[in-house]
């Protein structure tokens, strides 16, 4: 699915135009995925644009960039209103929101060092029903790499890492369609 653009994205406390929105090929991130992210829906209501769970997303992206240890300049009153100011920004009353605090260019090497800092992100664009209505009727499967702990109920989880452990997702993809062939087979 292709994604539709907003006009603008908030990035290290300034609204900068989608097109002008980068990150070096050498970024941390995506090398090591040292990131964490949430999924936030934002919904139209007779109010105007209300952030379902907005606190509580917020304090969960906190609280995973916490765990990983990472530097966090923000606090999760200002990235709340960082967040409006997106969805006022793009004109936006039904959206989904993508917040991102991920390692950037700090050099290589698995640990950055010594006093670096996250670089902040936060997307929100239109985006319709995520999921079909037929999906939710007939369940969805999810396959989990052996070992990551990631057997937990969604009420388990406590922060949500870009990655666990580096493994391509188009691996997980191709393990995932290799299991459920073999389930078939066996019903």
């Amino acid at each position: 699915m292709t994604t539709k653009k907003a006009d603008y994205i908030w990035f290290n406390g300034e609204m900068v135009r989608w097109e002008d929105a980068k990150v070096h090929v050498m970024s941390h991130a995506l090398h090591y995925g040292t990131s964490v992210f949430e999924g936030i829906r934002c919904y139209d209501s007779h109010k105007g644009p209300v952030v379902f769970r907005h606190r509580e997303h917020m304090q969960r992206l906190h609280d995973s960039a916490k765990i990983y240890r990472f530097p966090v300049s923000q606090s999760i009153d200002e990235l709340m209103e960082a967040c409006r100011d997106v969805i006022r920004k793009n004109n936006l009353t039904s959206a989904y929101i993508r917040p991102l605090i991920f390692v950037g260019d700090v050099g290589m090497g698995v640990n950055p060092p010594a006093g670096y800092s996250t670089d902040v992100i936060i997307a929100a664009f239109p985006w319709g029903r995520i999921w079909a209505q037929k999906r939710w009727s007939r369940g969805s499967m999810r396959w989990f790499p052996p070992g990551t702990a990631q057997h937990q109920t969604p009420s388990q989880l406590r922060q949500k890492p870009v990655v666990t452990i580096s493994l391509p997702c188009w691996w997980v993809a191709k393990r995932a369609a290799t299991v459920i062939r073999k389930v078939s087979r066996w019903m």
